[in-house]
């Protein structure tokens, strides 16, 4: 970065200083924004209570005021992201969600093993 703002810094030819100093910018404030980011998802995934309704993509959405795609994008690009929330998904939600998920794996099972 320094090399950009030096008065003694030679210059290729066709080489365009504003353009590179621009790039590098947006570039360093991305890293940071994705961190910010990374870091709201992941500090609303393990403070979610696991008494309230299950966890989904919807309801991360709501919480921490990003979009669905930014929640997407995030699970999927980030492994540690997901793995978490797969954790958290399965553990959280009401004893009605639980009850119902219990019945249904129970009727998915009973149809497994029926034969013909």
């Amino acid at each position: 970065m320094r090399f950009l703002i030096n008065p003694h810094y030679k210059r290729e030819v066709g080489e365009d200083i504003n353009k590179l100093k621009t790039n590098l910018i947006n570039k360093y404030l991305a890293i940071e924004s994705t961190k910010d980011t990374f870091d709201i998802i992941y500090e609303e995934i393990t403070c979610y209570d696991l008494n309230q309704k299950k966890l989904t993509k919807s309801i991360l959405k709501d919480i921490t005021g990003l979009s669905y795609a930014t929640i997407k994008l995030y699970l999927k690009e980030y492994p540690c992201l997901n793995e978490a929330f797969l954790q958290v998904n399965n553990l959280s939600g009401t004893s009605a969600q639980e009850l119902t998920r219990y019945y249904n794996r129970k009727k998915i099972s009973k149809v497994a093993n029926c034969t013909f």
